[in-house]
């Protein structure tokens, strides 16, 4: 789990986000997938699983993060997701190497 989405008010677990890079093609890594995605499911806390790149739309990143929003209606994060909720975050975004 690289990010937990919580409510600060509660601390109640909103939802988790998965940054999968290359080596979650390995079957240690997958396995370990498995159980991630079996666990969080049981939970009923939802997983966004984000393929690793260097550069995000985060306007699609925001879209997302809406609908684990959408599923939790205790949820902090404002649905939709745009700009102006976020003024730091522009449309896409570069990391560095």
């Amino acid at each position: 789990m690289d990010f937990v989405l919580y409510d600060p008010r509660t601390t109640a677990i909103v939802g988790i986000i998965e940054l999968d890079d290359p080596s979650h093609r390995r079957r240690e890594r997958r396995r370990r997938d498995r159980f991630l995605n079996e666990s969080l499911s049981s939970a009923k806390v939802p997983l966004l699983r984000i393929k690793t790149a260097k550069a995000y739309d985060l306007t699609a990143l925001r879209n997302s993060i809406a609908q684990i929003s959408a599923r939790n209606s205790n949820s902090p994060f404002p649905t939709p997701l745009d700009s102006q909720n976020f003024p730091l975050m522009q449309h896409q975004t570069r990391l560095s190497p």
